[in-house]
């Protein structure tokens, strides 16, 4: 894991770091990168700014994690409400390969949840460029995968030959997420971490990157990123 410090304005700095990996890499190669909702957001304008010039034709992007509503339902915090609303999305979607929301209102969620199955799977098998901008949580989860499994019920659920999956939780009546499996399959991973309510989880990361136990990690879903290719922009210190 490579930590890198910002100092000026965190979110453009954060957007720059990114652009330049993905806009090097769509120079010779198909890219797809997962959007993360969250604080993670605040660097999609930037970002769209920043890549608007760059080899569009060899990009895709998707989502990591979403929550789902039945259809019918109050929509509240969505992802995909929140990226539409962005540059990123206003102004990459039409040059893009593809940018692919979540159908969060569909009236079926094992539907949606196979159509992103499908979407992921093709998308990897194309695109050797895998990179996910992720956050962290103030109880320790990422992506859309939080602690509140035991250790059986977490290994079935993420580590699973699913690569997208989706659980009851007590804040939504569903989440939907990414999994370890999926996770495993990226060649990079930007972790924003910002604001003083996140230090906890900064120091308990590089605590863990020497010591990450797969058999714990129901408990500290972000530990993971400690073994990935991770690159941790944070103005913690």
């Amino acid at each position: 894991m490579q930590v890198k410090y910002l100092t000026k304005d965190y979110f453009s700095e954060a957007a720059e770091q990114i652009a330049s990996y993905v806009t090097e890499k769509l120079e010779s190669t198909n890219l797809i990168l997962l959007l993360s909702g969250g604080s993670t957001a605040k660097t999609y304008n930037y970002l769209a700014q920043l890549l608007i010039d760059s080899k569009l034709e060899n990009l895709t992007i998707g989502l990591v994690d979403e929550r789902y509503f039945p259809h019918g339902s109050e929509p509240k915090n969505f992802n995909s409400i929140l990226i539409k609303e962005t540059d990123l999305y206003k102004k990459l979607a039409p040059k893009i390969k593809e940018f692919k929301l979540i159908n969060y209102e569909a009236l079926d969620m094992t539907m949606v949840v196979e159509d992103y199955n499908n979407f992921i799977e093709r998308s990897f098998l194309i695109n050797s460029e895998r990179v996910a901008l992720l956050g962290i949580g103030t109880d320790g989860h990422t992506a859309g995968i939080l602690p509140i499994f035991s250790n059986q019920e977490f290994q079935s659920k993420f580590e699973s030959a699913e690569l997208f999956t989706s659980y009851i939780a007590p804040d939504f009546p569903y989440r939907l997420s990414l999994t370890y499996t999926t996770l495993k399959k990226l060649t990079k991973v930007f972790v924003c971490l910002t604001g003083a309510e996140k230090k906890d989880q900064y120091l308990k990361l590089l605590a863990t990157e020497n010591n990450f136990d797969l058999n714990t990690s129901y408990n500290y879903p972000a530990g993971i990123l400690s073994v990935l290719p991770t690159e941790l922009l944070t103005d913690l210190s």
